[in-house]
């Protein structure tokens, strides 16, 4: 068994900052409660990552304790925790108040918990979790009846799926183990052809706490980094997934449901790279895609909190009066569609090349969901921020706002930059074989 400590101590601090948070009356000071215990995690996130190279503590006994998690452990660790860090500093407090940051940081607790131990049982009780605590809220806001039934149904089946792939697998069968692993993973990330949750709950559920539910795919992720994943038809799901998402999400006139079907699309792609990425390559495609996606949501959330009600039929605001915000939003959106120099672009990379590796092709339709990424989000940019000179423009970033931003961006380009780095790959499952 491994216990890394790091990560049990970002939990701690976030579990610690979401009792405060939930007992403050005031929603402008849970939020900065909030902001920081998600300083906190990250901090203590970077710190563990030169940690992870140095494993000063060795083996103690029959349980290896380590200072931080090998392989993507880091990675994942560092970012859930920046996610966080965007979920909370941006979070408009009419839309997030004390109960909905105290949720944030419980969700974002059960991330960090799932990198300090390679047990699947407590993988999969975390997964639980994550699930539950969202699917819980869902019952709060008038209305949401419906909301939350389609919600409990997909993500009901993804516990159930991952908890019966884990089980599978450790009884000898890991082919088997992949694929249902693969599935429930698959619903959480909101890929097609289980993404019908996402355009319902995107828009309609607080983004914060969106994000938040987002870091939590690490958890699977990393039982899914141990099976041998059919390449063949991750690819195919991929490519086929990401294409029609991407379609959709370029003609929609809501932003919210244009920004549904484009993660969607986003998560496709790194699905397609999942029999051939290897671990590391899974941790850097997601970390840009959950990014980049925590970026778009977040901004535009702040966006609408200062201009009401969104859409993306005629160019709007005034991008002299919030370069900004603006340019935060486009390098977030390029950052998770693939844009050179990010981290996102080797994550597209990795995508291409498992279409390639199994049939050109698939190489078609993935690199046309890439083009069409990019395509839906300088659309977006554009309606947004675009309009007319006169237009009396809206606040732009404050500078609790430009420093969470200020970090995940930084991410993302090292990320792009130095993807080398980014994590140390984990021993490959056995080779599941060209065609799956």
């Amino acid at each position: 068994m491994i216990l890394a400590l790091t990560p049990c101590l970002g939990a701690a601090l976030l579990l610690v900052g979401a009792r405060h948070a939930g007992r403050t009356a005031a929603p402008a000071a849970a939020r900065a409660v909030a902001v920081a215990a998600a300083t906190a995690a990250t901090v203590v996130a970077a710190v563990g990552w030169p940690l992870a190279l140095l494993d000063p503590l060795g083996r103690a006994g029959p349980v290896t304790v380590l200072a931080a998690p090998g392989g993507p452990g880091p990675a994942w660790a560092l970012t859930a925790a920046v996610g966080t860090l965007l979920a909370t500093a941006l979070a408009p407090v009419a839309t997030h108040p004390p109960p909905v940051q105290r949720r944030i940081l419980l969700l974002a607790a059960t991330a960090a918990a799932g990198t300090a131990t390679d047990q699947p049982g407590l993988a999969v009780a975390l997964w639980a979790a994550g699930a539950g605590l969202l699917w819980s809220w869902l019952d709060t806001p008038p209305g949401a009846a419906g909301r939350r039934r389609l919600f409990g149904l997909y993500h009901g089946l993804s516990v159930a799926a991952v908890a019966l792939g884990a089980l599978v697998t450790a009884v000898g069968a890991p082919r088997a183990g992949a694929v249902l692993l693969a599935a429930g993973v698959l619903v959480r990330v909101g890929a097609p052809p289980a993404h019908a949750w996402l355009p319902v709950c995107v828009g309609r559920t607080p983004p914060g706490l969106l994000v938040a539910f987002l870091t939590t795919v690490p958890v699977g992720l990393s039982l899914l980094a141990r099976a041998p994943v059919p390449a063949g038809a991750a690819a195919a799901v991929g490519a086929c997934g990401a294409l029609g998402a991407g379609l959709l999400a370029v003609v929609q006139r809501s932003v919210w449901r244009c920004l549904a079907y484009l993660l969607a699309a986003q998560a496709a792609l790194e699905v397609a790279a999942w029999g051939t990425a290897g671990a590391a390559g899974v941790a850097l495609g997601w970390g840009a895609t959950m990014l980049g996606g925590a970026g778009l949501l977040m901004t535009t959330a702040a966006l609408e909190a200062r201009r009401g009600p969104l859409h993306l039929g005629t160019p709007l605001g005034n991008l002299a009066r919030t370069p900004r915000l603006a340019w935060a939003f486009l390098v977030c959106g390029l950052a998770g569609a693939g844009f050179p120099a990010l981290a996102g672009f080797v994550g597209a990379e990795l995508a291409v090349h498992a279409g390639t590796a199994v049939s050109p092709w698939w190489t078609l339709p993935l690199a046309g969901a890439v083009s069409l990424a990019g395509v839906t989000v300088l659309r977006a940019y554009t309606s947004l921020f675009t309009g007319r000179r006169d237009h009396p423009g809206h606040p732009d970033l404050t500078r609790r706002e430009t420093y969470a931003l200020g970090v995940a961006l930084a991410a993302v380009v090292c990320g792009g930059l130095a993807p080398g780095g980014v994590a140390a790959d984990a021993p490959a499952p056995p080779p599941a074989g060209r065609h799956g």
